[in-house]
């Protein structure tokens, strides 16, 4: 699901290749949404033929924009989720970002924090965490 809205401006989804070594890491299926911002959002290792948005295309916050998997420098399945901004000659900065948009609140439940009335982007982190830790059993 995409972060945050903006404007699909690159994808590969060609890729069935992944793996633990450096040497696999150009085969990576991704796609890249720039934002109003002009920061960019990047999501990496995509399944093969996983990325269901096009460039060019206006997508918004919480739209399916491809099928998390495990290509490129990858060894277990994932979702590499990363924000940028873009610098002179070329370079980038990576941007540091916070899911949570309001105050959280122990769940005595769980014992877990969670955010008091989540937004999608707390939805969207929250998948993603569970994700991950579903993938790593």
């Amino acid at each position: 699901l995409a972060a945050r809205a903006g404007v699909v401006i690159d994808t590969e989804a060609r890729f069935d290749k992944g793996g633990a070594s450096r040497r696999y890491a150009r085969y990576a299926n991704y796609v890249v949404i720039l934002h109003d911002d002009v920061t960019t959002g990047e999501y990496y290792h995509l399944q093969q033929n996983g990325v269901s948005v096009a460039r060019g295309q206006h997508v918004v916050a919480g739209q399916l924009i491809g099928y998390s998997g495990n290509t490129g420098f990858s060894s277990l399945p994932h979702l590499h989720f990363a924000v940028y901004q873009a610098l002179p000659n070329g370079k980038f900065q990576s941007i540091p970002f916070d899911f949570s948009t309001q105050p959280a609140k122990k769940d005595a439940s769980t014992a877990d924090w969670a955010p008091i009335s989540p937004s999608l982007d707390q939805y969207f982190a929250a998948i993603f965490c569970k994700l991950t830790i579903i993938l790593l059993l």
